[in-house]
């Protein structure tokens, strides 16, 4: 997921990726608000996203722009996937 941390709160975040989201972080996780940030995670029974890698973008992202390859990646399978 690629969104923005809007909040941070001890062990947990908001990240605004097309609506607020809720991630419970790791001990590698080193985020801070306002910058962009890719999460992989699982989602939990409560539908929070638990860390397990993050990286911290900085502030200097064009979110129009990495909203419009995720876009092309799905109008365009496949130049990007298999089809197995």
């Amino acid at each position: 997921m690629l969104g923005k941390v809007v909040q941070l709160r001890g062990e947990t975040a908001v990240i605004d990726a097309g609506g607020n989201v809720d991630v419970i972080l790791n001990r590698d996780s080193h985020l801070a608000v306002g910058h962009a940030v890719e999460i992989i995670g699982k989602v939990d029974q409560n539908l929070h996203v638990k860390v397990q890698a993050a990286t911290d973008f900085g502030t200097n992202i064009d979110f129009n722009a990495a909203n419009a390859v995720v876009d092309a990646t799905h109008r365009y399978k496949e130049i990007f996937y298999d089809d197995n």
